[in-house]
This record gives C-alpha cells, sequence and structure tokens, in this order.
C-alpha cells in the first residue's frame, strides 16, 4: 500500500520549498540557494538527501555530496533545509525503512484521496507532496 511520511516544517522553510519547487527567481540567493552554490563551487554535486532517523519525534537528514574521484560527504541536515536544497538540485530524497515503518500512515488516510506520483508534487489542503520515482510507494509529506 502507498505511505507517506509526514514532516511538519515552519513557514519560513515551506516557503523556501516552494519556491525551489516552482523554480522562482529571486534577486538574491536564499539560503538554500547560497548551500547549493557553496557544494557547487567546491567541486561537489548532490547526489540525495536521506532521511535516517526519528528520535524522540524529530527527524534527522543528510546530505550526500559526491566529488569526482572521491569518497562521498555526508553532512547532517535538518529535513526541511536538505528537501529546500534537494528540490533545487533535482536530486533524490531516501526515507529509511526504519522511518517509514515508525512514521508511514496510509496516503488516503492524509487527505482522503490517492496521491499522483506522475506530476510530481501535488498541493491540497495545505499539505506538499514530494514524489520519489514513478513507481515509488513512499512519500514525503510535508505538512505546513
Amino acid at each position: 500500500s502507498d505511505l507517506a511520511v509526514p514532516i511538519f516544517i515552519g513557514q519560513l522553510e515551506t516557503q523556501s520549498i516552494l519556491i525551489g519547487m516552482g523554480g522562482v527567481e529571486v534577486p538574491r540567493p536564499l539560503t538554500h540557494d547560497l548551500a547549493l552554490s557553496l557544494i557547487s563551487t567546491l567541486g561537489s554535486e548532490l547526489s540525495r538527501i536521506e532521511i535516517h532517523d526519528l528520535r524522540e519525534g524529530t527527524f534527522y537528514a543528510r546530505l550526500i555530496l559526491r566529488s569526482a574521484g572521491k569518497d562521498d560527504i555526508v553532512v547532517d541536515s535538518r529535513p526541511s533545509d536538505a528537501i529546500g536544497i534537494a528540490v533545487r538540485a533535482l536530486c533524490p530524497v531516501f526515507i529509511a525503512e526504519s522511518v517509514v515503518e515508525e512514521a508511514g500512515i496510509l496516503v488516503n488516510l492524509v487527505t482522503g484521496m490517492q496521491a499522483e506520483p506522475e506530476s510530481g508534487h501535488h498541493l491540497a489542503e495545505d499539505i506538499i507532496w514530494l514524489f520519489g520515482p514513478a513507481d515509488a510507494d513512499r512519500w514525503v509529506v510535508i505538512v505546513l
């Protein structure tokens, strides 16, 4: 069955994620744009983000950076910041099975309707859906 992992985040982080998802041009770089620029300038690329742990109600994420000929660099991050950067880099978002098992809920319990994975994202009733591959059966759900 389709599962979603709801993550509650603040308004500023939400705004940055929406700007990144919409490809909105801003006159000056936002924090997530700056982070992505730093990663690129230092010769790396964001290969993926991982939401890897859930402890005492707090989600933990990390950025996985790749540089040519070097080992991956792992950077600790809040999930909201990791997602804000990931939507700009168009990189995958992975969720650990243990996190899905602990926090996952049925998609139809979140909205009362089936999600539409082929659309890439879906905004409905203050919920942002971030999808993985078209055949994925797990999603990150950001609740505003």
